[in-house]
């Protein structure tokens, strides 16, 4: 009797195990969903806000060619940090810095040269979509022959949760 006794107590005792651990286990995934859902809702959050500072960014032209006469006159005026605004704004911060980097070293009147060279050569513009377009020029290469030399790329704001969406039709230097 008592070896049945300990039988039951002990097939009892695992059934008990078995209910807390499928609980935990359904706590834990209960859980994680939660988290999950909170970590989707502060990515959103982060995007929308991201996308904010995109539709809000008023600097760029209507076309990449305007984007880059833009540029131009911003440095040929010795403004630097109006130059930087025609960036995208992940790269605004570090073209500032370089531009007052030039001008602190002396080296604006260089700038100023490249400038003038780039405007005299054949540019050649890569129209890729809607949203990106490459600029190049024909430099000379090692066997004297004229190969393509990318110079900037502009592209336009797409959304962030939809990419085929333009959020500002502004064009920027990437």
């Amino acid at each position: 009797m008592l070896k049945l006794l300990k039988k039951k107590y002990f097939y009892l005792l695992i059934i008990l195990m078995a209910i807390l651990l499928v609980g935990f286990f359904v706590i834990f995934i209960i859980n994680q969903n939660n988290l999950e859902r909170k970590n989707y809702s502060l990515l959103n959050q982060v995007l929308k806000e991201q996308e904010n500072e995109y539709k809000n960014d008023i600097y760029g032209g209507e076309t990449p060619q305007e984007t880059l006469n833009l540029l131009i006159s911003a440095l040929e005026k010795g403004n630097g940090e109006l130059a930087s605004q025609y960036y995208v704004l992940e790269k605004q911060e570090k073209m500032k810095e370089y531009y007052l980097s030039l001008k602190n070293e002396g080296k604006w009147p260089q700038l100023i040269e490249e400038i003038k060279l780039l405007k005299q050569k054949q540019l050649i513009w890569e129209p890729i979509n809607d949203k990106l377009t490459y600029l190049s020029v024909e430099v000379e290469g090692r066997g004297k022959e004229p190969v393509k030399e990318r110079v900037f790329t502009f592209r336009r704001y797409a959304s962030l949760t939809e990419p085929s969406v333009i959020i500002n039709p502004r064009w920027k230097i990437d």
